[in-house]
């Protein structure tokens, strides 16, 4: 490639400036970035649901009745059939995980899509022809059902092979497909936005109703042809919907979302089990950070690092260093990285969640078993219409789908709304309660049915399949969305493999099941028949429904347990990228990110960068341009222990009314609820406040911003620590991230109070032990307090949001509003592939006298970012941007961590001066402050993460380390 051409592709790699990009890793089909409005999304979600739910069709027209095709042309017995109709299903989810494992660690995940749904489709295409000679070589194309047995001959050993060897290539194709195409899915939406985190939540529910829609045509058209003999045609039909569901799928590839492989989970595990074992006798270090981690490098495995946590502290020894060392170790079966180790863990915890679903997969086989065993003893004639034994699980389907759309807008929209919806533990918890009604309503129409010697219609069973459908919804949707969710990054299809593997497991112990109690019940006492004979009217199937109703039950304690134990470890926002060095502007050697494949007046990757950070919190990818150029891609985010589920019972969050959105945030991101608290204002505006809830030796943290109005809000968070105080709390942190006095820090002329250092002592005073606050007016505050303050920055956030958008490195400069904030400004341009600063220089020439405005630095033709720790008025802001446009600037960005807006900031902001206006919620913006170019971003995780390291004792510094 010449250098014209070179240039060429790098200006075309350009050419979405200002389009903003994803945040989660992900990479388009030339490996840059993906533009979010031109990738993923619902399109490519629809086209994926579509694929499933012909690919569903095609491959339940083959399995629905396999086995009858077995017995009639294929001339089995009854036990052969059964038992070979078992072991293709049972082979079919192996593939599943076999496919996990290619999908993740090797070809990937849409390669993955694309080969094995031509496997499959090279399977059904087989059979079809296959069956067509069958049929046709031994007439056996008249008669319908089970009299064409009678037209049929045996087959030969060679066409013997030649259909097991398609049925079984279905079997590959179809199970190794399922868990890549349902992750793949789920990648097409940014978990790092709020509003595309949604949406993948929600797709998981969809793709699960396209599964059930599939098989609703399937049962309901192509049952019933192959039941009149038409097995060529019905087969046709299969085939014909898996060609239509590749080519739809096909038709995504240049808008579908990728993320790059890492290594096979197994050679990790075995790695991780081998080096603990080799190193048991090592000493294993109090503190994490003595572990081994690659530091500045790609994560050995070519994941996202995780940050260390207390479980399994036996497999810590995997990563216990003989030498302290930074280099990867020539005996990888000697020594693993933490988040190897971390990895191994995340598989642990999810082995007891897993086999508490096992018991939910019991009863849900018993609706293609002992459900369809009682349809065929009652009364299914509704006046001249017969309803087949096994037509009353279109019920199932109905609940499943009514449920879908349930939840979604009945139940979740409305709670996140008031509070938050269920988390995905507790959704499984609600799928095995409806499980257990499902099996006792079971119960309750055998019953009936007994009682009515078979003439009770089929009709009754219809609740029970609708409880069925229902439990799905929250069990196995919610169960595909976990695993997903918990497992590491390069595991994920792994994750959707396991909640088939689920199923899988589930027939066998329903087998096992159905064996013990007929070797019990047929001992005596109730006859020999046994539960479930042959006839049931001589049997107890009711007592065998609420058998499994009670397994459900003590599953549901257990499951309960379990859960309360579970920690989670969730994907944070990746704001932490830009901590490196702090603010303050050290150890922030900046690097181009990445570095242009050629020299351009704009880095190829067209987005703004941040300085890398020798952090084990941090991960990296590598990522092909897509001009056959290399280059080392510096991509952002952590893997934090938020310990949902598993926070211990010592620890409470109170939130004041100044900002409960953001305290609910936090309380979220901990995985727990916030602590009831009861505020009230009597006549005279005197304010009353008690816990709710016994805090005797917890630690307990305080939100609440002293933001307008300022007084009340101050008070209000004074009292609240009396109140802790004297309800004996073991610590009190005053969780404050918008100190609202911190500007009176100083005096500038004589007779003025310094107010920030009286707010101190008040705090002090009011019984608080440690104060958290966020990004104050100046560092000297800090030593205002006589108790431990916490300083986070919000900033971070900004930067990395920044990143997201496709601008032009070098075009970006930095502005300072006024001189005292060029120490901030320095720091962020250092951080935004070290931009050019320019300063605003403002002076009165005397009283009544026009206030001058001078530009220190050069903005012509540039984008002009504008950061302050705070806006007021925006006054300063709303002039600097001014003398920015009049000088050149091209476009101005005003960044500010608290955004206090009080009037006119509000239209000043607005008036058309300002590209963007991005803040933290800090300070709550209501709506009628709100306008088009405001972007109010989240510091809760920030918040949220500092909260549980200051109550776990950890360090808090090296998360900006």
């Amino acid at each position: 490639m010449n250098q014209q051409e070179i240039a060429a592709d790098a200006r075309e790699q350009v050419g979405h400036q200002g389009e903003e990009t994803t945040r989660d890793g992900s990479v388009d089909w030339n490996g840059m970035r993906c533009v979010r409005a031109k990738s993923g999304g619902w399109f490519a979600g629809f086209l994926i649901l579509l694929n499933q739910a012909l690919a569903t069709l095609a491959v339940s027209g083959i399995g629905t009745n396999l086995v009858t095709f077995m017995r009639v042309v294929m001339r089995q017995d009854n036990a052969d059939a059964a038992n070979h109709v078992s072991n293709w299903s049972g082979t079919t989810y192996v593939f599943s995980i076999i496919g996990a494992l290619i999908a993740d660690s090797y070809w990937g995940r849409y390669k993955a899509c694309i080969i094995f749904q031509l496997l499959f489709l090279a399977g059904m295409v087989e059979l079809s022809i296959a069956s067509y000679f069958f049929l046709h070589k031994y007439s056996c194309d008249s008669g319908s059902g089970e009299g064409m047995k009678n037209n049929c001959s045996l087959p030969s050993k060679a066409e013997t092979v030649i259909f097991y060897v398609s049925i079984y290539q279905i079997a590959l194709g179809n199970g190794a497909y399922q868990p890549a195409i349902t992750t793949f899915g789920a990648d097409q939406f940014d978990e790092e936005d709020t509003g595309e985190r949604e949406s993948k939540n929600a797709f998981y529910g969809y793709f699960f109703l396209a599964n059930n829609l599939g098989s609703l045509l399937s049962v309901t058209l192509l049952t019933y042809i192959e039941d009149q003999g038409k097995w060529t045609t019905a087969f046709a039909i299969s085939t014909l919907a898996a060609f239509l569901g590749l080519a739809l799928f096909a038709v995504g590839t240049l808008r579908f979302r990728h993320f790059l492989t890492s290594e096979n989970p197994v050679v990790t595990v075995s790695q991780v089990v081998v080096a603990a074992i080799k190193n048991r006798h090592l000493n294993t270090p109090k503190q994490a950070e003595e572990l081994y981690e690659v530091h500045g490098t790609d994560s050995s495995n070519g994941g996202r690092k995780i940050l260390h946590t207390p479980d399994y502290r036996c497999l810590d020894k995997a990563a216990v260093m003989r030498e302290p060392s930074t280099q990867p170790p020539s005996k990888p079966l000697s020594l693993c990285t933490v988040t190897q180790v971390e990895q191994v863990k995340c598989i642990l915890r999810l082995v007891p969640i897993w086999l508490c679903s096992i018991i939910y997969s019991t009863a849900y086989s018993q609706m293609t078993s002992v459900f369809v065993e009682q349809a065929r003893a009652m009364d299914n004639t509704i006046s001249k219409f017969r309803i087949p034994p096994a037509g009353v699980s279109i019920f199932e389907i109905v609940g499943i789908t009514a449920f879908v759309f349930i939840y979604r807008f009945c139940i979740a929209k409305p709670l996140s709304k008031r509070s938050r919806e269920p988390s995905e533990l507790e959704r499984m918890g609600i799928g095995l309660i409806i499980s257990a009604a499902a099996m006792v309503t079971a119960g309750m129409v055998e019953r009936q049915r007994l009682k009515h010697a078979g003439s009770l219609s089929v009709l009754w069973q219809i609740p029970q399949y609708l409880l069925m459908g229902a439990s799905e919804v929250f069990m196995y949707v919610t169960m595909t969305e976990f695993f997903n969710d918990q497992l590491p990054d390069g595991m994920r299809s792994l994750g959707s493999a396991l909640a088939v593997a689920s199923m899988s497991a589930g027939s066998y112990a329903s087998s096992l099941i159905v064996t013990l109690v007929m070797a019990i019940s047929c001992r005596g006492g109730d006859g020999s028949h046994g539960w479930i004979p042959e006839d049931l009217n001589k049997g107890h199937v009711d007592r065998f429904f609420f058998l499994i109703a009670v397994l459900d039950a003590v599953d549901l304690v257990a499951f309960v347990v379990l859960a309360k134990r579970y920690r989670q470890v969730k994907p944070a926002t990746s704001y932490l990228l830009a901590l490196s060095g702090g603010l303050d502007g050290h150890n922030t050697s900046a690097m181009p990110w990445p570095p242009a494949p050629v020299p351009s007046p704009c880095s190829s990757s067209s987005t703004l960068s941040i300085a890398p950070a020798p952090s084990p919190c941090l991960f990296r990818r590598r990522c092909s341009s897509g001009t056959g150029n290399m280059y080392q891609q510096e991509d952002y985010r952590l893997l934090l222990p938020s310990a949902s589920n598993s926070i211990p019972s010592r620890l409470r969050i109170f939130s004041g009314t100044a900002n409960p959105g953001l305290s609910e945030e936090i309380a979220c991101y901990l995985g727990m609820e916030l602590g009831r608290i009861k505020m009230k204002r009597f006549a005279d505006g005197e304010l009353y406040v008690q816990l709710q809830e016994s805090v005797r030796g917890c630690d307990v943290f305080l939100v609440q911003p002293t933001c307008p109005p300022a007084n009340e809000n101050l008070m209000e968070l004074l009292i609240m620590i009396d109140a802790c105080r004297r309800a004996s709390a073991k610590t009190i942190t005053a969780v404050i991230p918008y100190f609202g006095y911190a500007r009176a820090d100083r005096k500038m002329q004589g007779r003025e109070s310094i107010a920030a250092k009286l707010v101190a002592n008040l705090i002090t005073h009011a019984g608080a032990h440690r104060v958290l606050a966020c990004d104050l007016h100046s560092g000297q505050s800090i030593g205002y307090f006589d108790i431990p303050v916490d300083h986070v920055y919000g900033q971070p956030v900004i930067l990395d949001y920044l990143a997201s958008k496709t601008i032009c490195p070098n075009d970006v400069v930095v502005v300072s509003p006024d001189v005292g904030g060029v120490a901030r400004a320095r720091a962020f341009a250092k951080k935004l592939s070290d931009a050019p600063l320019a300063i605003v220089d403002k002076r009165r020439l005397g009283h009544n006298q026009a206030e001058v405005m001078n530009l220190i630095g050069d903005v012509k033709g540039k984008v002009a970012v504008m950061v302050d720790d705070m806006i007021d008025t925006a006054g300063t802001m709303a002039k600097g941007a001014e003398l920015l446009h009049r000088e050149g600037a091209r476009a101005v960005y005003a960044c500010s961590t608290h955004a206090v807006l009080s009037p006119p900031a509000v239209e000043r902001l607005s008036g058309g001066l300002f590209q963007e206006v991005i803040i933290t919620n800090t300070v709550p913006v209501p709506e009628h402050q709100r306008f088009p170019q405001l972007t109010v971003l989240s510091v809760a995780n920030l918040l949220g993460e500092t909260i549980w390291r200051v109550h776990d004792d950890s360090s808090v510094s090296s998360i900006f380390q």
